[in-house]
């Protein structure tokens, strides 16, 4: 009896030697292929594997194991999320294999997942999917070629599930115990047996750390201006490194540098101090795999103060007669302050006096109160929207221009006070809506000169009552108002255009107190002598029958350049999140200013503005996946959420005609949002009869998307 246990043993080496895996440099099993079709229970697969990140460091993933009884299979992920929804579609917890790292550092090689026919899944460091019939379905995580420190040699076994069976009909499974292999087929006789092949990985045996990113801290007091050398350490050397400040105690962050190469363990960078007095100043690095990729270790310092150093202004090469406050640009004038009628919001306008600012600082006090900053304004803007106001509540505003050296000093004040929707100074006979103001009608713009230095912009009354006229300019960044004026005045010259180029365009808007027209005809002048008969926003990547539409989208406003490029890239949650906030933003009128920040991933503030509005949701409690590509039925759901915070009407027509036979497939959570942008034509079938939910959308569609999603609704 005592010998039966080796007679088997050496059996099973016999067959290790004669049964390898399909695909790899060993020798094919001749097994005769069953030619009729396969059946098996159908797989969600998701190529993308969700990475366990822990404060300052990256950690090694679980590989986790599923089994199939009704096709006696196993499937493997290191996602968390794909581990549940394989266990809903009927699947059961098997184990965790090993652990797998969720990002190339330097010496890995990838593990890819790859499958035939749908059927037969396994584990290889090579794509198979170059050659014969294998898919890959994406990498799983980042392995190590060679044994290493805390490594376990994972092995592979394959079953033939019945007698003649081909390998297009077998289970793959993979185990770090040896003798599991053995045991686990109870022995039967081959080919029915699990039986070993001669792949082996190594991967780690439990959750390790491999790798972590740590700052010096710098002295607790500082000179602005002056340089200081900011130090850092890593686990393992490679990948590239950020670094930010924030001045207020990192509530905000700023750039220092991004993308800076980590050849080493022990890293240094040569900051150059702002030249400011604060006394919550912090210091943040991020460490990613390479450019372009999401940050997933990172530290911060700690507090210390920095005091402006006066000093340094006699060492700037300042010429004779020439004064220093030249170094700072000239205080912004003219600020008022309207508080809308019909939504919580204070419009401010100002006249900007200086060529040289970096932008705008925006402070506001509540009666009673003091001036506290709420926000920015870019260089060579004119106005402000404060959405963050309370009702019934005065405020007073002042600003001030930021100067790369001195900022300037402060506007003059301005007050307003919100008071909540007041329709009935604005309810003649007894309407039920107030009665906004007619736009200008006839407006032209044409140089003054031959010089091209300065446009006269003009117009003629629109019928109706109203107060005055706001001009808006777009010189390629966007629409900013450069101006306004008095019911009386139907015309305005613009001579800020020195390093413009290209065509210039003007609109222009009548107001009635806080009430708005919808905006002129545009017009435009071009100051290269000719004009353009379209934007220029084509790489030659887009889609001929998306150009009309594209550029429709960029005249609304509704994209922005980081994905008005390379437009057949499936878009991502955090691109997408950026469209979603500002077909938000369009629709009502207003800016949001985001809200708390529960992601480890992202800082992106769009991201948290749409948070916030409940358009987005992470994909746990503190990670978001920026990076992630974002499905049909996804960008249905955000559309129909972004209209949900905007209070339109989504109602769902539930007996309506949905003509598409792979409904079946649409996640119960996104049924309903799904029939809303098909009813309302913004998402149209791929085909007569698909719709495709879980298929990746490009740029261009996404943008569109979007801008037929405000079409519809604008009007509303």
């Amino acid at each position: 009896m005592k010998k039966m246990p080796i007679i088997l043993l050496a059996f099973i080496i016999i067959m290790t030697s004669c049964l390898p895996a399909f695909g790899f440099d060993t020798i094919t099993p001749i097994i005769p292929i069953k030619t009729d079709p396969i059946i098996a229970t159908p797989i969600i697969i998701s190529p993308i594997f969700t990475a366990i990140f822990h404060t300052k460091a990256v950690y090694t993933t679980p590989l986790y194991r599923l089994y199939d009884s009704d096709s006696d299979k196993h499937s493997y992920t290191s996602s968390s999320s794909e581990k549940a929804d394989l266990i809903v579609a009927g699947l059961t917890d098997d184990g965790i294999v090993a652990y797998v790292s969720p990002v190339k550092l330097p010496g890995y090689i990838p593990l890819y997942r790859q499958e035939i026919f749908g059927q037969v899944e396994i584990l290889s460091t090579t794509k198979l999917s170059s050659t014969s019939w294998w898919t890959d379905t994406g990498t799983v995580g980042y392995i190590q070629p060679n044994t290493f420190t805390g490594s376990t040699k994972v092995h592979e076994s394959a079953k033939a599930l019945s007698e003649g069976e081909s390998f297009f009909n077998t289970s793959y499974y993979y185990c770090d115990d040896y003798f599991q292999h053995i045991l686990f087929g109870k022995l039967p006789k081959v080919p029915l047996g699990y039986n070993l092949t001669d792949k082996r990985f190594n991967m780690w045996k439990t959750s390790t750390k491999i790798q972590e990113i740590t700052l010096t801290d710098l002295p607790t007091s500082v000179t602005g201006g002056h340089k200081y050398t900011v130090s850092w350490t890593t686990l393992v050397a490679g990948g590239k490194v950020d670094l930010l400040y924030s001045m207020d105690n990192g509530s905000t962050w700023n750039t220092i540098i991004e993308n800076k190469d980590n050849p080493s363990t022990i890293g240094s960078y040569l900051w150059t101090m702002p030249n400011v007095t604060k006394s919550e100043m912090k210091v943040k690095i991020y460490w990613k795999p390479a450019a372009g990729e999401s940050s997933v270790a990172w530290d911060t310092s700690n507090t210390f103060k920095s005091t402006r150093d006066l000093i340094i202004m006699e060492f700037l090469p300042i010429k004779p007669g020439i004064d220093v406050l030249g170094f700072a640009p000239s205080k912004p004038t003219s600020l008022t302050a309207k508080a809308s009628i019909v939504s919580p919001q204070i419009n401010l306008y100002w006249t900007d006096n200086s060529s040289s600012e970096t932008g705008f600082s925006i402070e506001r006090k509540p009666n009673g109160g003091v001036y506290s900053k709420i926000g920015t304004a870019i260089a060579n803007a004119t106005s402000y929207k404060d959405a963050s106001v309370s009702s019934s509540v005065k405020y007073t505003y002042r600003i001030l221009a930021k100067g790369s050296i001195l900022n300037s000093g402060y506007s003059n004040e301005a007050t307003a006070t919100y008071y909540g929707m007041v329709l009935a100074p604005v309810i003649p006979d007894g309407l039920l809506h107030p009665i906004f103001p007619n736009p200008p009608v006839n407006p032209s713009a044409a140089f003054t000169d031959g010089s091209m230095s300065e446009v006269l912009i003009s117009w003629d009354s629109p019928s109706g009552d109203y107060t005055g006229f706001n001009v808006e300019k777009d010189s390629g960044s966007g629409w900013t108002v450069i101006g306004n004026t008095t019911e009386d005045d139907h015309d305005y010259v613009d001579v800020d255009l020195d390093g413009l180029s290209g065509e210039i365009f003007y609109r222009i808007y009548t107001y009635d107190e806080a009430l708005t027209s919808s905006p002129s005809s545009t017009v435009s002048v071009s100051l290269d002598g000719e004009m353009e008969e379209e934007p220029d926003i084509f790489d030659g990547t887009q889609s001929s029958w998306a150009e009309s539409e594209l550029i429709e989208a960029y005249e609304n406003e509704l994209t922005y350049p980081g994905v008005m490029y390379d437009y057949g890239r499936a878009i991502t949650r955090e691109e997408f999140c950026v469209l979603a906030v500002k077909l938000y933003e369009k629709l009502t009128g207003m800016g949001v200013i985001p809200g708390e920040d529960p992601f480890v991933d992202t800082n992106n503030p769009d991201i948290l503005i749409a948070y916030k509005l409940g358009i987005v949701k992470g994909i746990s409690a503190t990670e978001f996946a920026p990076a992630n590509n974002i499905t049909r039925q996804e960008m249905c759901v955000m559309i129909y959420r972004a209209l949900v915070a905007a209070r339109y009407d989504t109602t769902v027509d539930t007996m309506a005609a949905f003509p598409f036979t792979d409904s079946p497939s649409i996640a119960s959570w996104a049924m309903n949002e799904v029939k809303f942008c098909y009813q309302n034509s913004i998402m149209n079938g791929t085909s007569p009869t698909t719709i495709d939910p879980l298929l990746n959308t490009p740029r261009e569609q996404a943008i569109i998307l979007i801008n037929r999603t405000y079409d519809s609704f604008n009007s509303q």
